[in-house]
């Protein structure tokens, strides 16, 4: 393998926040024999640097499910598909009218405006009493949060890319995305940069916005525990990164 494509939550990253000392083992050595090791993960950048970081990684990183692909030392972007913008005003303005908690994200995920505030977020939320008007260039992702809203949004604008998490029948959150921005796109876009075929790649992850990575690799593995979609799209399960890592 030259390219290893990790997701971060449920794969690489505990529930508790922590990554184990095997899995840090692994990727420390594949580091060491040369291979790439590209974290590829729904979250934005601001919220993935630290653990790139903490994991001495340098060179590209996937973030907001394949929207991004930037620099980790640079910030420099490599590759980007944003969302519409007159679609994003659009759904903005339908979760505005409903009283619907729907946020955009802007700056690498640095600038989170919500229309309606959360009710449970990590950080105190900003809203913006403008949104959408205010919204003056295509935002990076949206997200919709809670069931009911979720739902309502994608039987409102069904030709959207719309990923609902954990699964389409009972959402608790959704990014409205590019129609290109999946990490299996992405990477496959990062893969052909660098002069690697799909036989080099191997991806690891374990929920539905994985299932186009492991497709898109040539090696394939999913987490054990995985929904079943997630793990018919691998060719291989696992109990974690380092055992993925140990496969050839």
């Amino acid at each position: 393998m030259r390219l290893w494509a990790l997701d971060l939550d449920g794969t690489l990253v505990q529930r508790d926040g922590t990554i184990t000392d095997a899995d840090r083992a692994a990727v420390a050595a594949a580091l060491s024999r040369g291979e790439h090791v590209v974290l590829a993960t729904g979250r934005a950048f601001a919220g993935s640097i630290a653990v790139a970081r903490d994991l001495n990684l340098h060179g590209p990183i996937i973030v907001t499910t394949g929207g991004q692909t930037l620099d980790l030392d640079s910030e420099a972007r490599i590759d980007e598909r944003r969302l519409d913008l007159a679609l994003a005003r659009e759904v903005l303005a339908f979760c505005r009218a409903r009283g619907y908690p729907a946020g955009a994200f802007r700056d690498l995920g640095r600038d989170v405006r919500w229309v309606v505030a959360p009710t449970e977020w990590r950080r105190v939320p900003v809203v913006d009493p403008q949104l959408p008007e205010s919204l003056a260039e295509a935002p990076e992702q949206l997200v919709v949060l809670d069931e009911e809203p979720v739902l309502e949004v994608m039987a409102r604008f069904p030709r959207a890319h719309i990923l609902p998490l954990p699964n389409p029948k009972q959402p608790v959150a959704a990014h409205v995305l590019h129609p290109e921005a999946t990490k299996g796109q992405a990477l496959l876009r990062l893969a052909a940069r660098l002069g690697l075929a799909q036989g080099d790649l191997a991806a690891v992850g374990d929920s539905a916005n994985d299932v186009s990575m492991l497709r898109a690799a040539g090696h394939g593995v999913a987490m054990a525990g995985c929904p079943p979609d997630v793990a018919a799209a691998a060719r291989a399960m696992v109990g974690s990164v380092a055992e993925a890592m140990a496969l050839r």
